[in-house]
């Protein structure tokens, strides 16, 4: 459990300082953990965007149209879609939020489910669900969050509450 939470700690303190290697690098030197780590030295791929506009349609991809990080474009706000350029295993995580009626989010690879979020809504408050998945994508498979039918559609997002999608890559394999 502590080598987990050392290894966590260790992964956002390098992307922090801006991926460039030094805590893997360090941590690599000082470790006596013998084999692979998944440390990134650079982050290559990775994408955090927000919904601006509430219940999104159903059975499509979601378009999270406000860019908060896309500099390698492997996002596309067009169709939703995150497409992989660099093989590897991905982290992907989504929050969303719930108002007026139930919502059911799923985490799509390659045009198949690969994990459901449902959250019941309370009449009256603002709910909230989250997911999060580790993937193995090769190039370009496509990833993307979905609603999979219209009835469950309470996905809420506004100017002060965002429902969001982001993922990177966080070992090459």
């Amino acid at each position: 459990m502590h080598l987990q939470i050392s290894l966590l700690l260790l992964f956002c303190l390098n992307i922090v300082h801006g991926g460039d290697g030094y805590f893997s690098e360090r941590y690599q030197k000082q470790s006596s953990i013998k084999g692979p780590h998944f440390l990134p030295y650079n982050v290559k791929s990775q994408g955090n965007v927000i919904l601006s506009k509430a219940y999104p349609a159903a059975t499509v991809p979601i378009k999270f149209d406000k860019i908060l990080y896309n500099r390698q474009q492997h996002y596309d706000p067009r169709t939703g879609i995150f497409t992989c350029r660099t093989p590897g295993l991905y982290y992907f995580s989504y929050h969303v939020h719930a108002k007026g009626t139930n919502v059911w989010v799923a985490l799509y690879k390659n045009g198949s489910p690969i994990m459901y979020t449902y959250d019941e809504y309370k009449k009256g408050y603002l709910d909230q669900a989250s997911g999060s998945a580790v993937i193995d994508l090769m190039e370009n498979d496509q990833v993307w969050l979905q609603l999979p039918n219209s009835e469950s559609n309470g996905l809420y997002s506004s100017d002060y509450v965002h429902s969001s999608f982001s993922g990177f890559l966080f070992a090459h394999i």
